[in-house]
């Protein structure tokens, strides 16, 4: 970090993707299927309690009958709790689009600047200074980051790429009333940028079908569903042989047509991708949403013809990126680092 007098300052022109990013972090946090479940106990326990308490007295004479109406109006209550969280949902991911479509105009350009005593964001429909002071604090998510202020309900979203890391430490500490002994510098980065082409998609699903085939872990995980799958088969018949290979062809199958389905709408023909790269961190953007890649995050790097796995320690596992848009430092200092290690 250098120049402590003159405040940094990062600009995102938006590509209209804010609003899907932050449903999508959204959910995520929310843990649908643990929210879900919590519903529908919760629900459940209302519905069954409320019954069997109203008809406590008839407890010693129908036992039975009691029971049975407590549990219909446990599911009941657990079906209305759970259609209210749906309802929920979709009302919070409708707000989540129009107030990310306000603040981030498709081609507006925001800018954040870390002052010395607050963080000032400018956006088309204005600016608005908040002293470091009253922010409490900032969550990472996939796609955004939140900043979080006292006294305010509503946070502060922002892309996940437009701050670096040590701009996300400025602001930590200074929350915490420590002050720094500079500021994070403008960011500087290469910039990559390359046009879809046709039928991209169902190339990266073959090449992605083609590379799980060749890895050791496909055939080790059919060699264990035909080892389980043989003492099934002198009991039941030698049919119960092929349970393993269907297994294994359904999910190669669905792996196909979900990175199909994913590229087509993340990059459709003609659509721009491009990257940035940073001295710690790689930023890609296409016509859905823009991801912060840290290079600490990276876990292996295997280079197919015109394509890139990145494969990642964090969710998802794995990245797929055309070669163009990979620094050849990068691949490099993998390489070097593989064969340090080795």
């Amino acid at each position: 970090m250098t120049n402590p007098g003159k405040p940094a300052a990062y600009r995102y022109v938006s590509d209209g993707s804010m609003a899907g990013a932050l449903n999508r972090d959204a959910v995520a946090r929310a843990n649908l299927p643990v929210a879900g479940s919590v519903l529908g106990l919760v629900g459940f326990g209302v519905g069954f309690y409320a019954s069997f308490d109203s008809n406590r007295a008839s407890l010693p004479y129908h036992r039975g009958e009691v029971v049975r109406i407590a549990l219909v109006w446990g599911l009941a209550c657990s079906a209305i709790w759970l259609a209210a969280g749906v309802v929920a949902l979709v009302v919070a991911r409708a707000a989540n689009r129009q107030r990310m479509r306000r603040l981030f105009p498709t081609g507006s350009v925001t800018e954040v600047r870390l002052e010395q005593d607050a963080l000032v964001l400018t956006r088309p429909g204005g600016t608005r200074t908040i002293p470091y002071g009253r922010i409490r604090g900032v969550r990472a998510y996939e796609h955004t980051r939140w900043i979080v202020a006292r006294e305010r309900p509503i946070v502060e979203v922002l892309p996940a790429g437009l701050l670096p890391p040590d701009a996300l430490d400025l602001i930590e500490a200074r929350s915490r009333g420590v002050v720094p002994v500079s500021t994070p510098s403008p960011p500087t980065a290469s910039a990559r940028q390359v046009a879809v082409p046709e039928n991209w998609a169902r190339h990266v699903a073959w090449m992605t079908l083609t590379r799980n085939l060749r890895r050791p872990r496909f055939w080790v995980r059919l060699g264990l569903g035909l080892l389980v799958s043989a003492p099934i088969a002198l009991v039941a018949g030698p049919a119960w042989l092929a349970l393993a290979p269907a297994v294994a062809l359904l999910s190669v199958t669905f792996g196909y047509v979900h990175t199909l389905r994913a590229m087509a709408e993340a990059a459709p023909p003609g659509s721009l991708i491009s990257t940035e790269a940073h001295d710690d961190r790689l930023i890609t953007r296409n016509p859905r949403w823009s991801r912060l890649i840290p290079f600490d995050h990276i876990r292996g790097i295997d280079v197919h013809g015109d394509l890139v796995f990145l494969e990642m320690t964090t969710a998802p596992p794995l990245l797929v990126m055309a070669r163009e848009l990979v620094p050849d430092d990068l691949i490099e200092r993998h390489r070097a680092s593989r064969s340090g290690s080795g």
